[in-house]
This record gives structure tokens, C-alpha cells and sequence, in this order.
């Protein structure tokens, strides 16, 4: 069962600017089915621009997450800091059709609470690059030596296994 962390009471929001903070912790990245992100120390930072049927949304979020190195799988504290915006829009119904629309969420006048939990989840997935390695800036570890010899013993020692593929090597390409 998801479990809704991150929300506001737009009853309690007043004209113009508002603000509130959110501690993103391991538990909130498990609780939406995350296995690759741990020791989590993110804030968000939330700006609610508000107006009458429509609000904007800054969403600032800093901290560090640990991934695993996808070229050792040493565990890196990559800083994370960025922003991204939003809209709330209030309106008196809200048909399928407008649910598919990203980075706006609708709110029908009924209703009270605005959940962010999605909307901060994917953009902290959508911030963490698809690569991700200990020369990536901001990071202060470098690669474990060890593993790095140990992987290229592995790939040496696989290279003699089968010589049906030695043809292949000697195919040229334009590019």
C-alpha cells in the first residue's frame, strides 16, 4: 500500500506566496518501490504560488543519495540539486483525459489536499543520471581499484572461451 507523505491543505493556503518543507529518507523511496537509492538525505523545498483556480509549484530539492557505481558497484554519494515547477489546478471535475498530463495536478473543488509524493518521486528518478560512476562531479570517491582488476582479469579470461566470434572482429564498418 502506497503510503502519501508529502501534501498540503489548499484551505490553508493564502493568496500569493506559501511555503513548505519536506524530508525525502529512505523509507519514502522504499515505500514507492525504489531498491536503488539508500541513505537518503534530500529536502524539498516547496514554493505555492497561490492564485484563484490555479497555482504554480517550485519545487527545489538538494541533498545526497547513495547509488552503486555502475562501473565498480561501490556505493557513491551522489549530490542531488535542482528545481522543478509545477501547477495545481482547481477545477469542478476531473476526467481521465486530464490525469495523463504530466507536472499538472488537478484538484477538484471538493477536495482539499494536494499529494506531491508522485510528482517529487519521479523527479528525483528523472535527476539521477543513467549512468552513474564515481567520476561523476560532485562525487569524492574514486573507483575501488580492486574490483576495477578484478573485472578486467574477468573480461581477459573470457575472451578465450570461444573463437566462433573471431571473424566478427575483423568485420569494418562505415560510420
Amino acid at each position: 500500500m502506497e503510503t502519501k507523505h508529502f501534501f498540503i491543505k489548499v484551505s490553508r493556503l493564502s493568496e500569493g506566496e506559501n511555503h513548505a518543507q519536506f524530508e525525502l529518507d529512505d523509507d519514502f523511496f522504499v515505500s514507492n518501490g525504489s531498491d536503488f537509492i539508500s541513505n537518503c538525505k534530500l529536502i524539498a523545498d516547496v514554493e505555492i504560488s497561490k492564485l484563484e483556480a490555479t497555482s504554480r509549484i517550485k519545487f527545489h530539492i538538494h541533498g545526497i543519495v547513495d547509488v552503486d557505481c555502475d562501473v565498480c558497484n561501490k556505493s557513491i554519494g551522489l549530490p542531488i540539486d535542482f528545481t522543478q515547477y509545477a501547477l495545481l489546478k482547481i477545477t469542478d471535475s476531473v476526467s481521465e483525459d486530464t490525469n495523463s498530463e504530466e507536472e499538472i495536478i488537478y484538484l477538484r473543488k471538493s477536495e482539499d489536499m494536494a499529494y506531491f509524493d508522485e510528482l517529487i518521486y519521479d523527479f528525483v528518478l528523472i535527476s539521477i543520471p543513467m549512468k552513474k560512476s564515481c567520476d561523476l562531479e560532485g562525487v569524492i570517491k574514486n573507483c575501488d581499484n580492486e574490483m576495477l582488476k578484478k573485472l578486467e582479469n574477468l573480461s581477459h579470461d573470457n575472451e578465450d572461451l570461444d573463437d566462433r566470434w573471431d571473424d566478427l572482429k575483423n568485420l569494418k564498418f562505415d560510420n
